[in-house]
Formats: structure tokens, C-alpha cells, sequence
């Protein structure tokens, strides 16, 4: 993920780029299926890029399942919403 020569460094959007990127390959391979050198390699960022906005393979894979969970209760809540909604409306 190189950032474009003119544009600045934007950690929120490298770190929502790199879960997007890594989330289906973890998904594919399994935690202890891809190394953190294949995984960075694949995905096109650097080690010390990983590193510093997971910590850890295991700090990316903990925010990978916060995503997640706050997607599927964000799911639910809308759907908890629309069925509570009065019929017509």
C-alpha cells in the first residue's frame, strides 16, 4: 500500500487498508496457515508497517474479530430497528 508521491500518510485509513487486505487471507489460510513475512508480502505492506498499527500477527487477528463483531452487532441493531418500526413507516 504505497502511498501516492502529493499525498500524506493516513494511519486510520493504512490500518481499516490493512485489515480489509489481510481479513480474507487469514480467512483462507487460517491463523497458523500464513506467516506474518508471506502475509505482509501478500497483502503489500511492510513488517514495521504491521507492526506498528497491530503490535503483534495476534494483535491484527484481535482487531480483525472487533471489526467483525461490530459489524454483525451493527447488523443487528438495524435489524432490531426495522423490525420495531411501526407497519407503513
Amino acid at each position: 500500500m504505497p502511498v501516492t508521491k502529493g499525498t500524506t500518510i493516513d494511519p486510520v485509513r493504512t490500518r481499516a487498508a490493512i485489515l480489509q487486505a489481510a481479513t480474507p487471507l487469514l480467512y483462507q489460510r487460517g491463523l497458523d496457515g500464513i506467516g506474518v513475512a508471506e502475509l505482509c508480502a501478500r497483502i503489500g505492506v511492510s513488517k514495521e508497517t504491521l507492526y506498528r498499527h497491530f503490535g503483534t500477527k495476534d494483535g491484527l487477528v484481535a482487531a480483525l474479530l472487533e471489526a467483525r463483531s461490530r459489524r454483525v452487532s451493527d447488523w443487528l441493531a438495524a435489524a432490531v430497528a426495522s423490525a420495531a418500526a411501526p407497519p407503513g413507516s
